[in-house]
């Protein structure tokens, strides 16, 4: 019988990395020479409307510039996987009508079938394998959510505390997550407003 565990999300990260792995980018492209440029010391505007981004990257300015464009396509793939992987363990806690445990085998399907229609959609495949620094916004907003589902399920406040923190960071990275803050704000505050008030 199927049980929602943190295999699934492990396994679907792990083959989508080896599928984006073997479609990997091997030089820049279009879309991936601006963010190449910047790291290969090519472009030296500063990247001040990317911090995380900047600081996730930072070991990768010490490679050959010839190294440079797979090593951050490599990243951005591994990003993607995760964001699969953190797409199915969000599914695997959502409030269901029916509990997935009680389908049995059947319970996978609709995991699967979410991160198969995501991994390979065309915009995130290409996102995954040439790597522009989007994906690392999608993996913030995927964590955040993770993070407060994970908190529904368990009651742990660190869930909370985690979920604050990879929003803010978000916000730092990504624009719309500034703009989507008053929403988070009224999920944590409705998922743990017992908890905050006391």
């Amino acid at each position: 019988m199927f049980r929602p565990t943190k295999q699934l999300p492990v396994q679907v990260a792990l083959v989508a990395l080896l599928g984006y792995l073997l479609t990997l980018s091997h030089g820049p492209t279009v879309a991936s020479l601006p963010l190449t440029a910047k790291l290969a010391g090519w472009d030296w505007t500063p990247m001040t409307g990317r911090p995380v981004l900047w600081l996730l990257t930072l070991p990768l300015r010490l490679l050959p510039a010839g190294w440079i464009a797979p090593a951050v396509n490599l990243f951005s793939a591994a990003l993607a996987a995760l964001v699969l992987g953190f797409l199915v363990r969000s599914l695997e806690l959502a409030a269901w009508t029916r509990p997935l445990t009680s389908l049995g085998w059947r319970g996978k399907l609709p995991l699967l079938l979410a991160a198969v229609l995501c991994g390979l959609e065309y915009n995130f495949w290409r996102e995954a394998t040439a790597a522009t620094g989007e994906m690392l916004q999608l993996l913030l907003f995927a964590a955040a959510i993770n993070c407060l589902l994970e908190y529904r399920v368990k009651k742990q406040f660190a869930w909370l505390v985690a979920a604050a923190t990879v929003w803010g960071a978000g916000m730092a990275e990504n624009w719309m997550m500034v703009l989507t803050l008053p929403v988070f704000v009224v999920a944590v505050f409705r998922l743990g407003w017992k908890r905050l008030l006391s």
